[in-house]
C-alpha cells in the first residue's frame, strides 16, 4: 500500500510540473549562456521528457538519483538540496579537474560527520585542482571555491568566497565551515 501511495505523490509531481511548464513564460533574449542552447526546445519536447522520465533510480554519471527528485527544478523548488547538488555533479562532469562538496555536509553537528560527507563525493581527491562547495545559510545560499593551482606549496590554495547578499556574518559562516572541515576534507593547510 505505501508504494502505491507513494506512486501516486511522484505522478501528481509529473502533473504539477507539465502544468508548470505549459505556464511558464520567459522572453528568447533573457537567456544568457550557457543556457542558450535551449533556445529551440519546445514546451512540448520538455513536457515529453517529464512525461517519459523514470521515476525511480538514475544514474547520473559516478551517482544514482531518484528521477522525481529532478522535478523540484521547477517554479521556486530548484533552490532543494538535491537540485544544488546535481547541478554541483554537472560542474563536476563538465569541467576537468573539478572536485565537489556535498552541500548536506553542513547540516551535520558533529565534525567527523560534517568530515564524511563533505568528502562523499571524492572531494578529496589530490588531482582536483579546483573543489566548489554550495552551503545553506538562513534561508539563501552561497559558495566557496578551493583553488589549488593558486597556492604557495603542496598544502596551499585560496578559498574564493560568495554570498548573493554579501553579508559578512554570512561570510564567517563560510569561513569557518572551510577552515574547520574543509581543509581536512582536502589535507591543506591555512590559505
Amino acid at each position: 500500500m505505501a508504494s502505491i501511495h507513494e506512486a501516486r505523490q511522484r505522478f501528481a509531481l509529473v502533473m504539477r510540473t507539465t502544468k508548470w511548464i505549459d505556464e511558464v513564460e520567459w522572453g528568447v533574449a533573457d537567456l544568457r549562456e550557457p543556457f542558450t542552447d535551449t533556445c529551440n526546445i519546445t514546451k512540448n519536447e520538455y513536457k515529453a521528457y517529464v512525461e517519459t522520465l523514470n521515476l525511480s533510480v538514475n544514474r547520473v554519471p559516478g551517482e544514482c538519483i531518484n528521477g522525481h527528485q529532478l522535478l523540484d527544478f521547477r517554479e521556486n523548488l530548484w533552490l532543494h538540496t538535491t537540485s544544488i547538488l546535481l547541478s554541483l555533479m554537472v560542474l563536476r562532469d563538465t569541467y576537468k579537474d573539478v572536485g565537489i562538496i556535498n552541500p548536506s555536509y553542513h547540516d551535520f553537528v558533529l565534525p567527523e560527520q560534517k568530515r564524511r560527507v563533505a568528502a562523499g563525493f571524492g572531494a578529496s581527491d589530490p588531482k582536483n585542482k579546483r573543489v566548489i562547495g554550495v552551503i545553506h545559510i538562513d534561508r539563501h545560499w552561497v559558495a566557496f571555491l578551493i583553488d589549488r593551482t593558486i597556492g604557495n606549496g603542496a598544502k596551499k590554495a585560496t578559498c574564493f568566497m560568495f554570498d548573493p547578499l554579501q553579508s559578512q556574518r554570512n561570510y564567517t559562516v563560510i569561513q569557518k565551515s572551510v577552515r574547520t572541515v574543509i581543509e581536512c576534507v582536502l589535507q591543506l593547510g591555512a590559505w
